[in-house]
Parts: C-alpha cells; structure tokens; sequence
C-alpha cells in the first residue's frame, strides 16, 4: 500500500469491545484492543501522510439456531 501511495486495512473488531460483556472480559478486551489498534494505524498512516484508511468494523451478536 505504501508504494502505490494509497489502500485501505479493514479490521473485524465486535460491539463487544464498545461496551464490554462480563463473563467474556478477555474478548471484550481483545476487541477492545483491535479498535483501538485501528485508531493509532490511522493516526500514524495520516502523520505519514500516506492515503491509507484504516477502519475497524464492530458487529452485534446475532442470535441463530446453531
């Protein structure tokens, strides 16, 4: 992405790392980290000033039969 001077990173993180869920701290925390870790991508991709947007998707949880 660097040497064609644009691009984008899409991470998966979970609307569990928003708000936290307390009998699964350690994958609130992980997806907290992964949401955070886009945010500092980012900021440092744009100080670079490289056209490479960085953005992290957060889904709910979606109840199924399985």
């Amino acid at each position: 992405m660097k040497a064609r001077g644009k691009g984008s990173i899409i991470n998966i993180a979970s609307r569990s790392g928003l708000v936290g869920v307390p009998m699964a701290a350690a994958y609130a925390s992980s997806k907290a980290a992964i949401r955070n870790h886009t945010k500092t991508v980012a900021l440092y991709c744009a100080q670079q000033g490289w056209m490479i947007r960085c953005n992290s998707i957060s889904p709910a949880a979606i109840l199924t039969p399985m």
